[in-house]
């Protein structure tokens, strides 16, 4: 073989293996898509987080809706107990979580967020 045909192959086995290696990227990134998104995929975000934060259980993730001037969320916890969201505020930025009656979270939505973000470190 000489020089020019050891390069091309050479060159043709690197691209294989840069494609190869780089293949799974557009999956990962594909799966991050559903972490950001839309006022309702935040609330539902936010509510998760605050129940979690108080180390309870949740058996149906809340399902958020849009009431027009407010964001509404809805699920249950292991025991039975009802899960209860509420955005708040001229621009919706803050969150009220409710389990059973007890306010369990009341204050900014990127808080909560944010908190939880730190715990995962």
């Amino acid at each position: 073989m000489d020089s020019v045909t050891r390069r091309a192959i050479a060159l043709a086995v690197l691209l294989a293996v840069a494609a190869a290696a780089t293949g799974g990227c557009s999956s990962q990134i594909a799966g991050l898509a559903p972490v950001g998104g839309d006022d309702l995929a935040t609330a539902r975000i936010a509510t998760i987080d605050a129940v979690l934060a108080q180390k309870l259980t949740i058996r149906d993730a809340p399902v958020c809706t849009d009431a027009g001037d407010f964001i509404s969320c809805v699920g249950t916890l292991t025991d039975g107990a009802v899960i209860q969201a509420t955005t708040q505020g001229p621009d919706g930025s803050d969150l009220s979580v409710v389990v059973n009656g007890t306010v369990i979270y009341d204050g900014p939505i990127q808080r909560i967020i944010d908190e939880a973000a730190q715990d995962t470190r």
